[in-house]
């Protein structure tokens, strides 16, 4: 009987936060997409910037040759803006490179 209260409040709570993950990617849409069905690909902090690659929440990207760099205000950045403990949202091609890098918080502001 337990178990069964247990998996019932279990499955209650999971479909209720349900909606929050889904809908998280389109959280912060920068200013220049606001009214178009702009989404990222991932979200994530960033945990590694080499030569060739991001490490994003544990996963890891390849940097396409054409990446560009993005904020929530601007709409172009410079690479150097960009550094451990950010948070971002990417777009990724078929190849699983990195095309598109938005800043949406830096290090400093998360605990804000």
């Amino acid at each position: 009987m337990k178990k069964i209260f247990v998996k019932k409040y279990f499955v209650f709570i999971l479909f209720f936060f349900m909606p929050a993950f889904c809908f998280a990617k389109n959280a912060y849409v920068p200013d220049h997409y606001k009214g178009t069905k702009f989404t990222y690909d991932g979200l994530g902090l960033i945990h590694l910037i080499g030569e060739k690659r991001f490490v994003i929440g544990d996963i890891n990207y390849r940097k396409s040759p054409k990446i560009e760099y993005h904020g929530l205000k601007l709409r172009y950045l410079s690479s150097s803006e960009f550094s451990v403990g950010d948070f971002v949202g990417l777009k990724i091609n078929s190849k699983r490179e990195i095309t598109d890098l938005y800043l949406i918080k830096k290090r400093k502001d998360l605990k804000k």
